[in-house]
């Protein structure tokens, strides 16, 4: 993938990832892909994107932690401020998730390295339901 960043991450594409169920017409689709690599119990490298529907919105530089936008209609749909207080949520959110990645290392006796890998997103609905959802696999099974 590129997307005005200075690297490629490798994720599938956004039209072969499965939806988790069946999506009615003109359902949107909102969906983050993390994968996150605990080489030892004191570090973590985490690489991301974030998918509308079939278009990659962000790109997450696993160097800074700093979201690459893709299109820039992503940053006129929300004031500056407002972009500001959303990554550093963001990025208090990464601390706290790779925390528990630790403590579920732990939990399920795994050896370093340890990978992770977090599906999660929103099934947005044209009348205006929504369904949110999460699945976090390691070591190719589901926890």
């Amino acid at each position: 993938l590129w997307c005005g960043a200075q690297y490629i991450l490798h994720f599938p594409s956004p039209r072969s990832l499965e939806a988790p169920s069946p999506l009615p017409a003109e359902s949107k689709l909102f969906q983050l892909l993390q994968t996150f690599l605990l080489p030892s119990a004191n570090s973590t490298k985490v690489a991301g994107v974030a998918v509308l529907t079939d278009m990659f919105v962000y790109v997450l530089d696993p160097d800074t932690w700093n979201l690459r936008i893709c299109y820039p209609w992503v940053h006129q749909a929300m004031a500056e401020g407002d972009l500001v207080k959303l990554v550093s949520s963001f990025k208090l959110a990464m601390r706290n998730v790779i925390r528990f990645m630790h403590e579920m290392a732990v939990q399920v006796q795994a050896e370093y390295p340890v990978v992770f890998q977090l599906h999660t997103g929103c099934e947005l609905h044209p009348n205006g339901t929504s369904r949110a959802f999460a699945k976090i696999g390691e070591g190719g099974r589901d926890l």
